[in-house]
């Protein structure tokens, strides 16, 4: 597995525009996606590199961190790149 996060800030908002996740080789992979130390969403992207857009941002709870992790379904094993997309904002 592979895991990539944005650092929490106190009194900021963190938003999610996007994210990419790919293994050098063809993986099936399952991401999880942590508002803080809870999953805000999951998802399969599948054996190719993927690029996941969002129409909206996501919003992430004020101060909480956003983790991002990427779990090879099988027992192979390659590097993996995770990237985020997005800002943040003062509140």
């Amino acid at each position: 597995a592979a895991a990539v996060s944005h650092a929490a800030e106190s009194g900021k908002t963190h938003f999610l525009t996007g994210l990419q996740v790919s293994y050098r080789g063809p993986q099936y992979k399952q991401v999880d996606v942590y508002d803080g130390s809870s999953i805000k969403f999951s998802f399969h992207s599948g054996a190719n590199k993927s690029v996941l857009l969002f129409h909206h941002p996501v919003k992430f709870t004020q101060g909480n961190k956003i983790v991002v992790e990427a779990a090879l379904a099988n027992a192979a094993s390659g590097n993996c790149y995770v990237n985020l997309f997005g800002y943040t904002k003062d509140d």
